[in-house]
């Protein structure tokens, strides 16, 4: 019996592409949603909801399978902004069947001050999470997150 597992990668990272980064305490932090799947009967998206009482600026990327960009239902560019307690969905526009498309979102967090208010999440009327099955449900090795050293 297969093992469901569905991953979201949160890393706290410097700097940033694409996210001006003007304050020297500005941060960015990013989430990755893996394993996103797209056939003629279900199809992938991420969804953001802003948890916080100020206005969020975020980066939301969708990439294929082989790495390549792919851009998002109706809307142009990857910059998107939500008002405190908006909440918003971006499907991917893909041209093929995929298990293996994936987005990363990159949360600009503008002062020291202020804490990540970014909820990512894959919906429930998407694709369901990918079944995975032993030796990718386990994993013994060191976990190490870019800009951390390895324990």
């Amino acid at each position: 019996m297969g093992v469901r597992l569905f991953c979201l990668l949160v890393c706290l990272l410097p700097t940033g592409e694409g996210l001006a980064l003007t304050d020297p305490g500005a941060r960015i932090v990013e989430s990755i949603v893996p394993w996103l799947a797209y056939n003629s009967s279900c199809w992938s998206a991420v969804e953001l909801q802003n948890l916080g009482n100020r206005e969020v600026a975020a980066e939301v990327k969708a990439h294929k399978s082989s790495g390549a960009l792919a851009p998002l239902v109706g809307h142009n560019g990857t910059q998107v902004r939500l008002s405190a307690g908006e909440q918003a969905e971006y499907k991917l526009q893909l041209p093929e069947e995929t298990t293996g498309a994936w987005v990363r979102v990159r949360e600009k967090i503008p002062s020291p001050q202020l804490s990540p208010v970014l909820a990512v999440s894959v919906p429930p009327s998407a694709c369901p999470p990918i079944e995975c099955t032993p030796p990718f449900a386990t994993w013994h090795g060191p976990l190490v997150t870019p800009g951390f050293p390895a324990t």
